[in-house]
């Protein structure tokens, strides 16, 4: 991966973001898919991964990216999809 389209999508540009997501979203989705055993789970899960990653790029030392979205998928795995649920605590039924 270009370390222009990181620097770039850490400064907000999304064009750049969705390189990076069209380069491992396949990669991260052969990662989870086993886990959850549910494809649109999955697809869920992916999103939220991917949106944890965008917050969290600013904060890339640099580094394999494809290993480091790896370890956020496996740090969300093992957090109970966590943050999946504290997404939804905050979105307001609809009546």
């Amino acid at each position: 991966m270009n370390r222009g389209w990181v620097k770039r999508a850490a400064g907000g540009d999304e064009k750049a973001f969705g390189q990076i997501v069209d380069r491992y979203k396949g990669y991260l989705m052969a990662t989870i898919l086993p886990i959850v055993r549910d494809p649109d789970e999955a697809q869920d899960v992916l999103q939220d991964i991917f949106w944890q990653a965008y917050r969290s790029l600013p904060h890339f030392c640099g580094g394999n990216l494809k290993f480091w979205l790896a370890r956020i998928a496996v740090k969300f795995k093992y957090d109970g999809w966590s943050w999946r649920r504290q997404y939804l605590d905050f979105v307001p039924a609809i009546p």
